[in-house]
């Protein structure tokens, strides 16, 4: 059996600020996800390991570009529910996120057997620490190749509080092959005869990505070989770090309309919203509410 391995399709109706030609955003979607097709035809199925929509509510035109394009492939399709799926990156929530309307129609990828292998895979946030009797773990992390492509402070050390890298996957399961999405530059490593593979993402949505090749990859289930397969980039991206903080400002602040507000502090429910943002997003966010007050008058 052949297995088709993507991830991280981060389908959005709102183009990423890095892209030249923002009015071409939507056909580029549509053409990267394409290009899927003719490689899936020569699988017996495909999996999407997590992260199909970028927001977890998400726009009418990214769900239009799902389920249309997702129709044209004709071969099996499993999903895996990843973080930017997940309302507030809650798996419970699955069924308020655009995700849903999605899985009506095709199957998650969860705990299976293909044969004689054991599959395990489970939706972002639900797997246990250990993953036992596995022949394919199928996870959604952030997983980085080894230690050095990991992000690093001024001094030179890597922030080890963020995601993990290959090798340590390998303590926590006695499978042969891991695959893994959300970390969005794929790679395969091997460590002996077991193997971790990371798609990375579909589309370059960063600037910082501007040289980024895309790729996918094919898992022969019988003799556990890999097939590299480099894909194509629609659209041309710029270098602006600037813009690309002031988006990940706005998405975040986009973001609060799907938080469901657990306290009557509006500081405290903004903070619990920013848990996750990244650094400097917080940091901009902290400012801001440093100076609030709402009893000042206007």
């Amino acid at each position: 059996m052949k297995i088709l391995l993507t991830a991280d399709w981060h389908i959005r109706g709102d183009a990423p600020v890095c892209r030249v030609n923002p009015d071409e955003w939507m056909d580029d979607q549509i053409k990267s996800i394409e290009q899927l097709i003719p490689i899936a035809d020569k699988c017996d199925e495909m999996w999407i390991l997590g992260d199909l929509f970028h927001r977890a509510r998400t726009s009418t035109e990214a769900t239009v570009i799902a389920s249309t394009t997702l129709k044209k492939f004709t071969k099996p399709i499993r999903i895996l529910v990843g973080n930017h799926d997940e309302l507030q990156h809650q798996y419970e929530n699955v069924q308020k996120s655009t995700i849903g309307e999605i899985l009506v129609y095709y199957p998650e990828l969860q705990c299976h057997n293909i044969g004689k292998l054991i599959v395990s895979a489970y939706p972002f946030g639900t797997e246990p620490n250990l993953i036992k009797h596995s022949d394919i773990w199928a996870t959604h992390q952030l997983v980085f190749p080894d230690n050095d492509s990991r992000p690093h402070n001024s001094m030179g050390k890597s922030i080890t509080a963020i995601g993990v890298i290959a090798e340590d996957l390998l303590s926590r399961s006695d499978a042969k092959v891991i695959v893994t999405g959300d970390y969005h530059h794929g790679y395969i490593k091997e460590f002996g005869d077991r193997k971790v593979i990371t798609p990375g993402c579909l589309n370059i949505q960063a600037s910082d990505m501007s040289d980024y090749e895309p790729m996918c990859f094919i898992l022969d289930t019988d003799t556990l070989e890999v097939e590299k397969i480099k894909l194509k980039t629609f659209g041309k991206v710029h270098k602006d770090p600037k813009r690309e903080s002031q988006q990940e400002l706005e998405t975040y602040i986009e973001g609060l309309q799907d938080f469901e507000v657990p306290h009557l502090d509006f500081v405290a429910n903004v903070k619990e919203a920013m848990l996750d943002a990244p650094e400097g997003v917080r940091i901009a966010v902290d400012d801001i509410l440093d100076s609030y007050n709402p009893e000042a008058s206007n």
